[in-house]
């Protein structure tokens, strides 16, 4: 950890290398597409790269690859410009929903995991930490696979190869 006064805070090093947050005006479908286009990572390792896409993390990549119809194993540099245009869209809407939804959270300080819905909450995730469950658009079941040292949940049919 770093404390900084706020007037120096954009010009700590360490936070000049964070990317763009969903929200902001420098996030924009134009930037995404760039910065997709110059690597050749999986899409779901691209996600949570904070110096790609800042804000999103190992859930919200999940989601908001499902939301999209996207396979997490896709390489960015493959994606079409619409691919990553939906993606931008599915991004903000996985975000947006986290915040909305933020005041049904029960925060349990002893167990700081994290994740915007309970797990009995039905309007819950639709791919997260569902492994094996039917998918809730097609029932297939949702897979599970390693990537980058973290789990990642898809349908394999929503978000063909």
């Amino acid at each position: 950890m770093k404390i900084v006064k706020t007037a120096e805070l954009y010009e700590a090093k360490e936070l000049k290398k964070l990317a763009p947050e969903p929200f902001s005006d420098e996030f924009s479908p134009e930037y995404l597409i760039s910065v997709a286009k110059k690597t050749n990572r999986s899409l779901k390792e691209f996600l949570i790269d904070q110096t790609k896409v800042s804000g999103v993390g190992n859930i919200y990549a999940s989601e908001a690859m499902f939301a999209a119809g996207l396979r997490p194993t896709k390489k960015t540099s493959k994606l079409t410009r619409r691919s990553i245009s939906r993606l931008y869209d599915s991004i903000r809407a996985v975000l947006q929903e986290a915040i909305s939804n933020a005041d049904k959270l029960k925060i349990d300080p002893r167990n700081l995991e994290g994740g915007y819905f309970s797990a009995n909450d039905p309007s819950g995730w639709f791919v997260y930490d569902r492994e094996n469950e039917p998918c809730r658009k097609c029932k297939t079941p949702i897979s599970r696979l390693k990537q980058g040292g973290r789990s990642t949940y898809f349908c394999r049919r929503c978000q063909p190869a």
